[in-house]
């Protein structure tokens, strides 16, 4: 049987725990909002975190071999059900903090965008070798 866990899922883990983190502290430090807020920038934090998750997640599977459609859409999809998670933690326990949907869709796009963005660089590092 396959491990679950290989070498190329640390960093990924690692990362995963760092937006757990991320997520559940209090984010009204008493202060307004940071002299460089801009509408949206909630959502741009989303899908970079998501997006960065995502990346760390397809690297493993590039570095390992593993990257394959099969592996691909569920690792991908595992980063989105853990934001989904996330995004339920904060809805229904966390205090200070709200769970969206568009939050979650902000998550999709992030890991959407990864994806591209590693199927556009071995495309480019692939044709030329």
């Amino acid at each position: 049987m396959e491990k679950l866990f290989h070498r190329g899922s640390i960093l990924p883990l690692v990362f995963a725990l760092f937006i757990f983190i991320l997520s559940v502290i209090p984010t009204d430090f008493g202060g307004g909002p940071p002299s460089f807020y801009f509408p949206g920038m909630d959502k741009v934090i989303h899908a970079g975190m998501y997006g960065t998750l995502a990346l760390l997640v397809l690297y493993g599977l590039i570095k390992y071999d593993r990257f394959t459609p099969r592996q691909i859409v569920f690792n991908l999809l595992l980063v989105w059900l853990y934001s989904a998670f996330m995004e339920l933690l904060q809805y229904l326990f966390i205090r200070s903090r709200s769970g969206e949907w568009r939050d979650m869709l902000a998550n999709l796009a992030g890991i959407v965008l990864a994806y591209v963005l590693v199927l556009l660089l071995r495309k480019l590092f692939i044709s030329k070798s």
